[in-house]
């Protein structure tokens, strides 16, 4: 990937763990990494026509692979005020180079 084409900068986070007084676990999130991405939005065309399991993607954001950063389905990314819940998270041909996160935009 051209890096003229990351040019969406995102917040990449996970649950902190923390739990309120009552062992309760709280909805907070701590940053993992702040990066530049690319964040391209799905038109509904494009899901319809692809698997089911892409009926619920509204974008894909590709960004760099980070060593030591592990991806996961239970993260998010906050993009330009907005937030996206991961569904996905392929290393682009295991090459260790890009990443491709399939998203749903949190209502």
């Amino acid at each position: 990937m051209q890096s003229g084409k990351l040019r969406h900068r995102i917040t990449l986070q996970a649950r902190s763990g923390a739990v309120d007084d009552l062992g309760q676990p709280l909805d907070d999130w701590a940053d993992v990494l702040t990066t530049w991405a690319t964040v391209q939005p799905v038109s509904g065309r494009e899901f319809q026509e692809g698997a089911q399991v892409e009926a619920e993607v509204t974008h894909k954001v590709w960004l760099r692979w980070r060593a030591g950063v592990a991806l996961t389905p239970e993260m998010r990314v906050v993009y330009d005020g907005r937030v996206l819940d991961i569904l996905s998270a392929v290393n682009v041909e295991e090459r260790n180079r890009m990443w491709l996160l399939l998203c749903r935009e949190a209502v």
